[in-house]
C-alpha cells in the first residue's frame, strides 16, 4: 500500500525510514480535495506534542511517547498534515474528521536491532551493521566491525543513564563501567579511595545498580569521548551555518546580530551589507544559493553532513549556535552554558553535537514568553564547560566560563540511574577491533502502545489544536474499558509539572481553562449527547460494541465544529455482520476500493490476508504459520508482539481449532468467519465497456426484477446477448424519496449523486411507487425486444397482475439453489473470463458490458452467497454488506438469456475463441 508522495517526502525529510509493513488496506488521502494541501508543520507539532507525554502505566512508566515510523506514516501524518481553508472562518483546518485504526494487539514502538548506530557511513540500525563497518569505539574514534551474529531473542532490559538515554540490550551484553565502590589496589594505595572500572553483565547491573542508604547511583560511564570523525565536504562554513540557524531570516540570506565578531566572520566569507542604522544584515556573494542548496532556507535544521563533520567542524557548528542563542548561566555551582530555541530539531541538532564532543548535555522543555504573554514551546540545552574549552567563539561569552578544575568532575561521568526488566526484543551481538571491545551506540527510542497513541490525540485535542470549548472524549462499551484510555491521561497530568500549569486533571475529567475544554470519557450515547458538541473522541476497542447509538451520537455531535476528530481504535472481530465494526471496516473497505468516496474518513487495516486451503494445500491468502505473514500482520513485530510470543501462540494454534481461531483473530487480523467475496469488484470493472443505449434499440432482452418491500429499493436488470457469447446489460433502480438520507449515510453521501446523475430514480414519499417501475418497463418495451421478465414471487403479485394485463412476459423464477446456483456461477465465471488483460493489462475482451454503472458496482461489492453440502451458491442478502438487488435482477435476467442461448447453441462452452460461455 503505497504511501502519498507527500507523506513519503515528509518522512524522507524528517529523517524517518520508510516502513517496510504496508497495511493491507488503506483508505485514499483526500489529495483531491479542491483546495488541500499538505502542512508538514501541522505533523511537526502533533508529533511534538506526542514526544512531551510520558507513559504512566506499564514497563514504559514515566517514558516519553515516541510514535513508530509506521504510526507517522500512516496515522498521524495523513490526518495532521491534510487541510483546506474553511469556508466558513476562512482558516486552515484538518480535511479529515474520521480515523480508524484496525490492527492486532500488542503493536507498539521498541527499539533492538533498530537502535540507530552512528557509523563511517552515517548513521543506520544496528540490525543493519556489517563486517568492516566502522563504529565509535570508547575513545571516540573509529574502529572496525569484525563480526556481526544472527539475531537472538533473550530476556532484555532498559539501562536508563543520567543525562536521559535509555538503551535497551540483553541479559549476556556486557558492560565496562566505573563502580564507585569497586575496589583498584592501585588506586588504594596512592591514597585515592575506592572505586574501579569493571565489566559486569547487564542481570548484575540490574541487581547492584543502586546502593547505601540513600539508594545512590552505583555505576556510570564516561561521558567526556570526542567523537573522531574525518573531515567532510562542507558548501557552508560551519560557524556561519550555526550563525544563520540561530539569528538569521529562515527564508532570506540576512542576519540579526549587533557583534562584530559574529559579522567579521561573515566577512571573511562573502559581502556583508547593512543599511545606515540597522542591525539586520544582508549577505551576498552567494550566501543565499549556498544555503537554497542545503535545503536549509525557509527549513531551517542542521543537514546530516554537517552533525557527521570531524570533531573542529561540529565544534564550529556549534560555536555558530552558542554565539547566537546560546549563553551562560551563573549560580551557586560552576557556570553551566545552554542553547535556547523554539525549534525541537535545532535543539536536538545541539544536543547531539554536545554529547558528540565530550560534554554530557541533557534536554529540558518550558515555556517561550515575550513581554508576560506565552509564545509556545522552548527547548534548553545544558551543560558544563570551561574556558580552556569553550563552545562559543565570542570573546565576551567565554570570559564568563570558569577555569576547568585539576580533578573530574561529574560533567565528565554519567551515572546509571535506572535497570528495569523488559520485553524481549530482538538483539544482536557485534565484535570489534579496537582493543576495549567496546562501541558507542545512540540513544534508544521507547515503545507505545496504539491506545496510548490515541490517548495522545486525546490531549493534543484537548489543549493544543487551537479550539476554544473543546469537547474530548474517551468511548468505550463500558466505564471501566473508558476509563483505561483515560486514567493514564489523568496521572500523566498529574505528574507532568509543564502539563499541570495549563491543566487541571480530576477524577473522571480533565480540563483547560484557557480554551474552556476538557477531556473525559463516557459510556453510553446519553453522555455523548448531554451538551452536543464534540470536538474528539477515541472509541476504543470498537468490535466490542453491539449498537450503534453511541457512535451515531458521536458522529452527529460534531457538527458545530470545523476540524473534529473521531478516532476508532480496534482489533479484528470474527466476522459477524451488521454490527458497529462491519459497518465501519465495510466503510473502510470500499472507500479503499474505490467503491465509495468520502475524503473526511480515512482508515488503515494491519491484518494477513486469510489462509484457503484446497486437499489440505494453501491455495490463497498467507499462511498464518509462516514469519513473512506475522510481519506483514504486526508492524510493530518482533518487539511488540515479540517473535518468542508469536511462535508460542503458533504452537498452540497448531493443536486447537479454537486457538487457530484465537490466533488468526488477534494476531494476525483475520476475520475468521468472514466469507470470501464471490464477486471481485476489479473484475467487474474490467468488464465494464460501453453500453450505449441506441445501439441497444431493437434488440432481444431478457429483464429480471427484484422487488424489495415498498420502502426499500427496486431494481430491474436487462440483458442482451452480444456477440462472442458476452451479454450487454443495463440496470434500473429506483428508491423511495425519504429513503435517501439513510441511504446516504451507508454509502458516503454516494446515493444522492446516483439520484442526481440517473442511476438511481427518486420516487416521491417513504414507499416506492411502483407506477414509476411499471412506466419504465412500459417505455423499454417500446424500445427493446424483450423476451421474459423474470421476477420473485415476493412482493411482486400486484404489480406483476398489472404487468400482465399490459402484455409484458412474465415468469416466476425461484430463489433457492436449485434455481439460482448455476446463473450465479455463470455469472461469476463471465466476469472472469471478461477480466483477462492482455501484456498491457487492457482486458481483452468484456463478457458482461455493464457500462460502469456505479449503483451496480457498489451492490457487487456487497454481494455475498451462501452454499450447500452440495456447492450449490445462491445470494445471501442477510449476511451481504448491504443491498444487493440489482446483482440478483442480473442473475435472473442472466438465467433467462442463458436459456434462450441453449435453444440455439450446439456447445454450452463453445464461442469463437473458446473463452465466452455458450450454453445450449
Amino acid at each position: 500500500m503505497k504511501l502519498s508522495p507527500e507523506v513519503a517526502w515528509y518522512l524522507q525529510d524528517r529523517g524517518y525510514a520508510p516502513p517496510d509493513c504496508p497495511p493491507l488496506i488503506k483508505t485514499p488521502e483526500p489529495r483531491e480535495v479542491p483546495g488541500a494541501r499538505f502542512d508538514p508543520a501541522r505533523v511537526d507539532k502533533v508529533i511534538a506534542a506526542f514526544r512531551q507525554l510520558r507513559h504512566t502505566k506499564g514497563r514504559f512508566a514515566g517514558q516519553r511517547f515516541d510514535p513508530d515510523v509506521w504510526q507517522v506514516a500512516y496515522m498521524i501524518a495523513p490526518v495532521a498534515g491534510w487541510v483546506h481553508r474553511s469556508p466558513d472562518s476562512g482558516r486552515w483546518v484538518r480535511i479529515i474528521t474520521i480515523l480508524y485504526v484496525d490492527v492486532p494487539r500488542k503493536n507498539g514502538k521498541g527499539i533492538g536491532v533498530d537502535t540507530p548506530i552512528l557509523t563511517g557511513r552515517g548513521w543506520i540500525k544496528f540490525g543493519d551493521l556489517r563486517v568492516g563497518d566502522l563504529v565509535h569505539t570508547v575513545d571516540g574514534s573509529l574502529t572496525p566491525v569484525t563480526f556481526v551474529s544472527d539475531e537472538h531473542q533473550r530476556p532484555c532490559y532498559e539501562v536508563e543513564f543520567g543525562d536521559g538515554q535509555v538503551v535497551v540490550c540483553d541479559d549476556q551484553h556486557l558492560w565496562t563501567v566505573w563502580d564507585r565502590f569497586g575496589h583498584d589496589p592501585q588506586r588504594w594505595t596512592e591514597g585515592r579511595g575506592k572505586g574501579a572500572a569493571v565489566t559486569i553483565d547487564t542481570p548484575t547491573l540490574y541487581a547492584q545498580h543502586r546502593c547505601g542508604a540513600r539508594g545512590d547511583a552505583r555505576y556510570s560511564v564516561r561521558a567526556d569521548r570526542v567523537l573522531r570523525r574525518p573531515a567532510s565536504d562542507l558548501p557552508v562554513d560551519p560557524y556561519l551555518l550555526g550563525a544563520w540557524l540561530g539569528d538569521g531570516a529562515t527564508d532570506a540570506a540576512r542576519i540579526t546580530t549587533v557583534d562584530a565578531e559574529v559579522l567579521a566572520h561573515f566577512g571573511e566569507h562573502y559581502d556583508v551589507r547593512t543599511p545606515p542604522g540597522s542591525i539586520t544584515h544582508s549577505i551576498n556573494g552567494g550566501f543565499r544559493v549556498a544555503l537554497r542548496a542545503l535545503g536549509v532556507l525557509g527549513n531551517k535544521h542542521v543537514p546530516d553532513a554537517y552533525l557527521t563533520g570531524s570533531a573542529e567542524q561540529r565544534m564550529e557548528l556549534l560555536r555558530g549556535l552558542m554565539d547566537t542563542d546560546g549563553g551562560v548561566n551563573q549560580g551557586r555551582n560552576t557556570p553551566r552554558v545552554e542553547f535556547t530555541s523554539t525549534r525541537r530539531e535545532l535543539a536536538d541538532a545541539a544536543l547531539f553535537l554536545a554529547r558528540s564532543l565530550g560534554w554530557k548535555a541533557t534536554i529540558r522543555e518550558g515555556r517561550a514568553a515575550f513581554e508576560g504573554r506565552d509564545c509556545g514551546p522552548k527547548w534548553r540545552v545544558t551543560w558544563t564547560a570551561y574556558r580552556e574549552r569553550s563552545p562559543f567563539a565570542l570573546a565576551r561569552k567565554t570570559d564568563r566560563l570558569a577555569i576547568a578544575p585539576e580533578r573530574a568532575t561529574r560533567a565528565v561521568t554519567n551515572a546509571i540511574v535506572a535497570v528495569r526488566p523488559t520485553d524481549s526484543v530482538r538483539t544482536r551481538c557485534i565484535q570489534v577491533a579496537d582493543a576495549s571491545k567496546q562501541f558507542l551506540i545512540g540513544e534508544g527510542l521507547v515503545p507505545t502502545h496504539n491506545t496510548t497513541t490515541a490517548a495522545g490525540w486525546g490531549i493534543y485535542l484537548t489543549a493544543a489544536d487551537g479550539e476554544f470549548g473543546a469537547q474530548v472524549v474517551a468511548a468505550a462499551t463500558t466505564k471501566e474499558q473508558a476509563g483505561f484510555v483515560f486514567e493514564p491521561i489523568r496521572q500523566l497530568v498529574n505528574k507532568s509539572p509543564g502539563l499541570k500549569r495549563h491543566l487541571r486533571a480530576l477524577k473522571h475529567r480533565i480540563t483547560h481553562a484557557a480554551s474552556g475544554s476538557y477531556f473525559q470519557p463516557i459510556a453510553n450515547a446519553g453522555d455523548a449527547q448531554h451538551g452536543a458538541d464534540v470536538h474528539g473522541a477515541i472509541v476504543d476497542e470498537l468490535h466490542l460494541h453491539k449498537q450503534m447509538d453511541l457512535i451515531e451520537a458521536l458522529e452527529t455531535g460534531t457538527g458545530s465544529r470545523e476540524q473534529p476528530l473521531i478516532i476508532y481504535i480496534t482489533t479484528a472481530d470474527a466476522g459477524k455482520r451488521h454490527t458497529p465494526y462491519d459497518e465501519k471496516r465495510s466503510l473502510i473497505e470500499k472507500l479503499a476500493r474505490d467503491v465509495l468516496k468520502r475524503p473526511t474518513t480515512y482508515g488503515v487495516v494491519f491484518a494477513a490476508e486469510k489462509p484457503e486451503y484446497l486437499d489440505g494445500k494453501l491455495v490463497k491468502g498467507d499462511d498464518p504459520f509462516a514469519e513473512l505473514t506475522w510481519r506483514k500482520a504486526n508492524p510493530g513485530y518482533g518487539v511488540s508482539p515479540t517473535k518468542r510470543s508469536m511462535v508460542e501462540a503458533a504452537e498452540k494454534a497448531k493443536d486447537s481449532p479454537a486457538e487457530l481461531a484465537s490466533f488468526l483473530r488477534l494476531r494476525l487480523g483475520i476475520r475468521t468467519k468472514q466469507e470470501t467475496r464471490y464477486l471481485d469488484v476489479d473484475e467487474w470493472d474490467m468488464n465494464a465497456s460501453i453500453v450505449d443505449l441506441s445501439r441497444l434499440k431493437g434488440r432481444e432482452c431478457w429483464g429480471g426484477l427484484d422487488l424489495g418491500s415498498t420502502s426499500d429499493l427496486c431494481a430491474l436488470a436487462w440483458v442482451f446477448s452480444a456477440e462472442g457469447g458476452a451479454f450487454d446489460v443495463l440496470l434500473r433502480c429506483w428508491a423511495p424519496e425519504d429513503s435517501i438520507e439513510a441511504l446516504d449515510a451507508r454509502t458516503a453521501d454516494a446515493a444522492s449523486g446516483w439520484v442526481e446523475k440517473g442511476w438511481l430514480t427518486a420516487t416521491p414519499g417513504d414507499v416506492t411507487d411502483y407506477d414509476f417501475i411499471k412506466a419504465q418497463i412500459g417505455r423499454d418495451r417500446d424500445e427493446f425486444l424483450v423476451q421474459e421478465i423474470a421476477y420473485d414471487r415476493w412482493n411482486a403479485t400486484q404489480i406483476v397482475n398489472d404487468l400482465t394485463t399490459d402484455g409484458a412476459p412474465m415468469i416466476t423464477f425461484g430463489q433457492g439453489f436449485a434455481s439460482m446456483s448455476a446463473p450465479t456461477k455463470d455469472l461469476q465465471r463471465l466476469i472472469k473470463v471478461g477480466a483477462r488483460a492482455d501484456e498491457r493489462g487492457a482486458p481483452v475482451k468484456p463478457m458482461i458490458r455493464h457500462g460502469g454503472n456505479p449503483l451496480w458496482r457498489w451492490m457487487v461489492d456487497n454481494f455475498a452467497v451462501t452454499m450447500d453440502p452440495a456447492g450449490n451458491v445462491k445470494p445471501d442478502k442477510k449476511n451481504a454488506g448491504d443491498k444487493i438487488d440489482g446483482v440478483v435482477a442480473l442473475i435472473m435476467a442472466l438465467a433467462r438469456a442463458v436459456a434462450a442461448r441453449e435453444a440455439e447453441s450446439t456447445s454450452a462452452y463453445e464461442d469463437d475463441d473458446g473463452e465466452g460461455l455458450m450454453i445450449v
